[in-house]
């Protein structure tokens, strides 16, 4: 578990957030909070259809953003926001969201790991 049993007793340690910090980590925080919405408003629905749709599109074309998966007709967008959304956090779908904000134009590729 620990290197050095001490160690787990004795520096626990605290860190202190500060307003510079937070600032810093602005884009990753808003990000989290978009991807956590979409994931929550969906919750109760399943989206095997737009889970689908993603890996169809990015096995076709490597990449794609997340307007074009939003824009593909049949499919309602909400919920393809949600199924986008799940398959960032579970890390099958790879999307920079540290540094650049989550929009439309965010480029998503398969990450390898199986859906």
């Amino acid at each position: 578990m620990f290197a050095n049993e001490e160690e787990s007793i004795y520096d626990v340690g605290a860190r202190i957030v500060t307003n510079s910090r937070i600032r810093s980590e602005q884009t990753q925080i808003g990000n989290w909070l978009l991807l956590t919405t979409a994931l929550n408003r969906c919750e109760q629905t399943v989206s095997i259809v737009e889970n689908e749709a993603i890996h169809v599109e990015l096995r076709r074309n490597a990449q794609v953003t997340i307007g074009q998966l939003l824009a593909l007709p049949g499919l309602d967008p909400g919920i393809m926001l949600g199924a986008i959304a799940r398959a960032i956090q579970i890390g099958t779908v790879i999307c920079e969201t540290r540094t650049k904000p989550l929009t439309r134009n965010s480029v998503l590729t398969l990450s390898g790991r199986p859906a």
